[in-house]
């Protein structure tokens, strides 16, 4: 008695496990099962993908943190200090047992022969500076509306002395330069001009000296490093004169720029950032064949999927035991749009059936006793597809 129930028991399962929907061909019956396990290659291209794109926004993140993308890069840090001074030399008088006057007194401007300016302008960095550096003394006339002390009537530029040049290896930079101002020339020009026109206006000529400095250490946040670095103000046209100094760009403290389009900061995030892009890379061409790949071996199951997803309003997947014998009338479609249309026409479903999975399917309407079929192989779409392309070749 147990045993005609163990019997009893392994049947049931027997029968439960190979449950399905039978359909018989002209040429053979196929069993269609419900618990069918399809692979994924789809899915595995998108992952694939997937991941490329987030080992490039890695990538990206990386490379952003590892680069100075700034074009002024801090380089060395160096303060300036300099020096101005001037001595006035006279004329033969009665009045001055001294040939010369110091600077910061009230000269009287006939008295004046030439007036000696001297200046001296150091760098000293905390690095050593690779450059070549370059000097000259210059001197600009100016003559203002004396109405309107804003508004330049006239200028003229002269140099004063010739430039001179040196290479700069050390983290120190010393000038030292002076020359002799002929007063009476610059004054006597500056007179001539204001009396020719009848002019009410003041004259001055700007001494200064002018700095340049090239190479790897070429820029400035100041750009104290390029251009006049300190100058003297000497009055013309004036009875008693008093000569000013302007120091305004000397004793600070600042920082040299070299500039760049690039530079890494960082060589461990650089490295890691590449690695990434390479992985990337990989993933891409990895993915882009495997997608290759799967359209060109699944060409079967994209039609199918393809044809479910566009007509899914009229298939339903075949849930009925299906005959071929018994139908008096079988109609072999060779489109899928013309059962499209049958279907239409008759107001009647499309049934799906999967026969092997990935491999071969059937499409029928039933009307009556006429059955319509379309049927759908592997063998036949890559024939179809391929076999054409290689014709063309």
């Amino acid at each position: 008695m147990t045993n005609n129930k163990k019997k009893s028991n392994n049947k049931k399962k027997s029968n439960n496990k190979n449950n399905g929907i039978k359909y018989f061909s002209t040429d053979k019956m196929y069993e269609l099962k419900n618990d069918v396990i399809k692979n994924h290659p789809k899915a595995v291209c998108v992952l694939l993908f997937s991941v490329s794109c987030i080992f490039l926004i890695l990538s990206a993140l990386l490379f952003v943190n590892s680069y100075n993308f700034n074009n002024k890069v801090e380089k060395a840090k160096y303060d300036v200090v300099g020096a101005t001074d001037y001595t006035v030399y006279l004329k033969e008088n009665n009045y001055y047992d001294d040939k010369f006057l110091p600077s910061g007194m009230q000269y009287v401007a006939s008295l004046i022969n030439t007036i000696n300016t001297n200046f001296r302008y150091e760098i000293h960095a905390n690095k050593d500076l690779n450059m070549d550096y370059y000097y000259r003394i210059i001197g600009t006339l100016k003559i203002y509306d004396r109405d309107n002390p804003g508004k330049l009537l006239y200028t003229k530029n002269y140099n004063l002395t010739d430039e001179k040049e040196g290479t700069l290896k050390s983290n120190n930079l010393v000038i030292d330069v002076d020359t002799d101002i002929d007063y009476e020339v610059y004054n006597n020009y500056a007179n001539s001009y204001i009396n020719e026109y009848g002019l009410f206006a003041d004259a001055k000529l700007e001494v200064g000296l002018e700095v340049k400095l090239k190479g790897e250490y070429d820029k400035s946040e100041n750009d104290i490093s390029n251009g006049t670095v300190m100058s003297i103000n000497i009055p013309l046209t004036e009875q008693t004169i008093d000569v000013n100094i302007d120091s305004s760009n000397l004793n600070k403290n600042d920082v040299f720029f070299k500039s760049s389009n690039y530079r890494v900061t960082n060589l461990t995030l650089f490295i890691v950032s590449a690695v990434c892009l390479i992985i990337s890379l990989y993933l891409v061409i990895i993915s882009t064949k495997l997608t290759k790949k799967y359209i060109k071996e699944n060409i079967y199951s994209i039609t199918v999927d393809k044809i479910l997803k566009e007509y899914d309003r009229l298939i339903v997947n075949g849930s009925v035991t299906i005959n071929e014998n018994k139908f008096t009338h079988k109609i072999n479609v060779e489109s899928f749009n013309e059962l499209v249309d049958a279907a239409q026409s008759f107001n009647e479903p499309i049934l799906y059936y999967d026969v092997i999975p990935n491999e071969k399917c059937f499409f029928v309407i039933i009307k009556g006793d006429t059955l319509y079929k379309l049927r759908l192989t592997k063998a036949y779409l890559e024939n179809e597809k391929y076999g054409k392309e290689n014709e063309k070749k």
